[in-house]
């Protein structure tokens, strides 16, 4: 090392509106924290940065110009972008110290389904599944599913909590 290693401390998840530019540089193309820095305890920073990386690689493919292709490979983004912030950005806002910058607060109503699905997560091994799809697959289609909706919904009306809410215990696997 020329120095010393420095840590650096990120306060949250941060969303970069590139696509939103009405102007930018032909052949520009923001990736990875570029775009969106995570919060680091999702663990989820590489993944969407590979799955930025796929996008771009489909658009390289089926090029036969530059002309507007930054635009569009940026803009494909987004798909996987939102479904990322969408699922952290309400745990992030709920401390009470989040500095919300350009965004409203989060509806209770939705920090209390994330919690619900989160919970039901726990003990159903479909429901797990269909939220890790949206964590790291970064597709929400297998939470829409009326059976995973309706199990997610028992559980709540049932007012059923976690079976055991301590982290230091390792819970026994589901299935």
């Amino acid at each position: 090392f020329v120095t010393e290693p420095v840590n650096y401390k990120l306060a949250g998840t941060r969303r970069f509106l590139w696509e939103a530019l009405p102007r930018r540089p032909e052949a520009f193309i923001a990736v990875g924290d570029a775009v969106m820095g995570f919060n680091p305890i999702y663990g989820q920073g590489m993944s969407v940065a590979a799955a930025e990386a796929l996008r771009l690689r489909r658009h390289l493919a089926g090029a036969t110009s530059i002309d507007g292709l930054a635009e569009k490979v940026q803009t494909s983004f987004r798909e996987v972008i939102d479904i990322v912030f969408g699922s952290v950005f309400p745990i992030d806002a709920a401390y009470p110290t989040a500095e919300l910058v350009g965004l409203d607060p989060v509806d209770p109503a939705v920090l209390q389904a994330g919690q619900v699905l989160a919970e039901a997560a726990t003990d159903d091994l479909e429901v797990a599944n269909a939220m890790r799809a949206v964590t790291h697959l970064f597709t929400q289609e297998p939470l829409a599913d009326p059976a995973i909706q309706e199990k997610i919904q028992a559980w709540a009306a049932e007012g059923r909590t976690v079976r055991n809410n301590d982290p230091a215990v390792i819970p026994a696997p589901l299935g």
